[in-house]
């Protein structure tokens, strides 16, 4: 390894630890209003869709009226329109990078959130 990337690493390296613990504690305080808001009106999830043709037909047929209110669904076609609510934040935080379309985040009490990839 050459000599300059060591004072790289040594400047790099607690700068990214406070970016991960910020980010940890982002997530843990979404988390804590999905338990204390989310829960007791029994709404558990959010689904992500878009207007693909491999998709769209199947999801608003069969899965978003199976729903109910025990999820929140967004559409990923209709992202320019989101503002900054609960489930938005939710999505960008906790639905990672790789392809994601589409997802269901199911939110469970005292628990990571698990994804669910179609």
């Amino acid at each position: 390894m050459p000599w300059w990337l060591w004072p790289l690493l040594i400047v790099m390296l607690p700068l990214t630890l406070v970016a991960l613990i910020l980010w940890l504690l982002w997530a843990l305080l979404l988390l804590s209003v999905v338990w204390l808001t989310w829960w007791p009106r029994r709404r558990y999830a959010i689904v992500v869709y878009s207007n693909s043709p491999l998709w769209q037909e199947y999801f608003e047929r069969h899965v978003i009226p199976q729903l109910g209110n025990r999820a929140v669904v967004l559409n990923w076609s209709e992202r320019k329109r989101w503002t900054l609510t609960l489930p938005v934040l939710l999505f960008r935080t906790f639905a990672g990078t790789r392809d994601f379309n589409p997802i269901a985040i199911v939110f469970e009490p005292l628990l990571w959130p698990l994804r669910f990839r179609f």
